[in-house]
């Protein structure tokens, strides 16, 4: 195949348009500056189709790992996370893999640093007991050796004091009904909040005995 042109894409945009063709088809390639300026490639320059063929996936990594990075770069993600958003850009597997090992390489995606950050900021502005933190990181594809570690950091044996205190929200929220239905209602709010069955009932118990 001839190369009968290269430009640059845009102003604003070093990747390079390689237009090639031969007897029976012609196509326009996307390629970074820097595999052209490697390769050497300029008009009027033969080109195998080997070589096509090898340009392209090398691309297709390139691609996936900028698609990767800008993902990353406003919002701390996880790995599942990343590769959710690969999948959906329709990446292959083995590209997929070489933008996460690509990140993790550079100290750009790690679970552990996510799951700590992620749990910090969500306990900032909610109180949810163990099990639902539990689940929320399970969610986003934390190992649970990792999620075991944050919740004994940020959950320690006794968390009774923060189940009253969304008791009690709940409670100022729900106290114009029965009280057979605010005992009920506070228990199955705590347990939708993380905190286990016995938890929930000690601290509806404790909330339910200060108001009645």
């Amino acid at each position: 195949m001839k190369i009968i042109n290269v430009r640059q894409k845009n102003k604003r945009n070093t990747n390079c348009i390689v237009s090639v063709s031969d007897a029976d088809n012609s196509l326009e390639l996307e390629l970074s500056m820097d595999l052209v300026v490697r390769e050497r490639l300029s008009k009027n320059n033969e080109i195998s189709k080997e070589l096509l063929d090898k340009l392209i996936a090398e691309q297709r990594i390139i691609d996936a790992k900028q698609i990767a990075f800008n993902y990353i770069s406003y919002r701390m993600r996880s790995t599942k996370q990343v590769v959710s958003k690969l999948k959906q850009n329709d990446f292959a597997d083995t590209e997929i893999n070489a933008a996460i090992e690509y990140l993790q390489d550079n100290s750009l995606l790690d679970d552990a640093v996510f799951a700590k950050n992620y749990v910090k900021d969500i306990l900032l502005t909610k109180k949810i007991g163990r099990n639902k933190v539990f689940n929320l990181l399970c969610e986003k594809g934390i190992a649970k050796s990792i999620i075991n570690a944050i919740l004994s950091e940020h959950f320690p044996a006794d968390t009774l004091e923060t189940a009253v205190i969304v008791a009690e929200r709940k409670y100022n929220l729900i106290k114009h009904k029965s009280q057979e239905k605010i005992k009920q209602s506070l228990i199955n709010h705590l347990v939708s909040k993380g905190f286990s069955f016995d938890e929930s009932k000690e601290a509806s118990g404790i909330v339910f005995n200060k108001h009645y």
